[in-house]
């Protein structure tokens, strides 16, 4: 999701992946979180409260590191990286994730569709 302050309560959306993953950095949920989480949900946002933000920031921090590291070598664009079928492309980027150490269930989450 690409997206910034515009103006004092605008905030400009731009591009088509409408996810967003929130959570309490002590852990667990709060009421503040799961209203925030509906709204966005009534808003047409997938929006997801994690128990373990930190969890599911590394995760972040992994999926973009693979495919913006492969994107940079390949010169392809996230899209193109997943549905490629470039020699070794999809395994480098499977390669990625399970170096990031993720659970593995996780990891085969991001694979490349084959």
């Amino acid at each position: 999701m690409l997206a910034w302050v515009e103006a004092p309560g605008v905030v400009r959306q731009a591009g088509a992946i409408l996810r967003v993953t929130m959570g309490e950095r002590r852990g667990g949920s709060s009421p503040r979180l799961e209203a925030l989480a509906r709204v966005l949900r009534e808003a047409g946002v997938e929006a997801a409260v994690s128990g373990d933000v930190e969890a599911a920031a590394r995760e972040k921090l992994a999926f973009i590191a693979a495919f913006g590291g492969v994107g940079a070598v390949t010169c392809a664009p996230v899209g193109v990286v997943r549905k490629g079928r470039e020699a070794g492309v999809p395994v480098l980027v499977h390669a990625f994730l399970l170096a990031a150490l993720l659970p593995q269930e996780e990891a085969a989450r991001w694979a490349p569709a084959r």
